[in-house]
């Protein structure tokens, strides 16, 4: 069994920002019991810049100040908050493929600025999922060495389960697509 903790979950409706909810592992996703709305998402992040409707896979894009975007998967039922990734464009396997073992995060950090280290019950151990442009994802293993997270492999899914880059429209996913 998996435990994670996020203090301070429970304000979350309270105006404080979800930083730990977004970019996190499909697991944790499916298995957290706090779900936020399109009406907490508006309130947090301000209106969106984006809007699709469409019936299966509703979402919403919003432009952050530094120049990321933040898109806000939505249940198709309940409005519910399904999925949330930051992200300014897309990696490619290639830029995975380069890290070596003993890279640190602050490396990872240059492909993709956005992610998050999950730790389990072994709090020197952690992971990191990257959604990837071919649709796959990208899960860098972590150990935690002198103070920092250090790389240990890397290894990927064919298909993202929670079928990110498939779900939006074609024009979106080109627009992350851009270097």
């Amino acid at each position: 069994m998996l435990l994670l903790s996020l203090p301070g979950t429970s304000e979350a409706d309270e105006g404080m920002p979800l930083q730990n909810q977004i970019n996190t592992s499909y697991l944790f996703r499916i298995l957290r019991s706090y779900a936020p709305d399109r009406q907490t998402t508006e309130r947090q992040y301000g209106k969106p810049d984006i809007v699709r409707e469409n019936r299966e896979h509703p979402y919403e894009i919003r432009s952050m100040p530094d120049g990321s975007r933040l898109v806000t998967m939505y249940r198709s039922m309940g409005g519910l908050v399904e999925d949330e990734w930051r992200l300014r464009r897309l990696p490619d396997r290639r830029e995975f493929d380069a890290l070596a073992q003993g890279t640190t995060a602050e490396e990872v950090k240059l492909i993709d600025p956005y992610f998050t280290i999950l730790s389990g019950s072994d709090p020197d151990k952690g992971t990191s999922e990257h959604r990837l442009r071919d649709q796959g994802l990208a899960t860098v293993a972590y150990a935690m060495v002198e103070g920092r997270w250090i790389v240990q492999s890397v290894s990927y899914t064919e298909r993202d389960p929670a079928g990110f880059v498939s779900k939006l429209t074609p024009e979106d996913r080109a627009a992350f697509m851009e270097p």
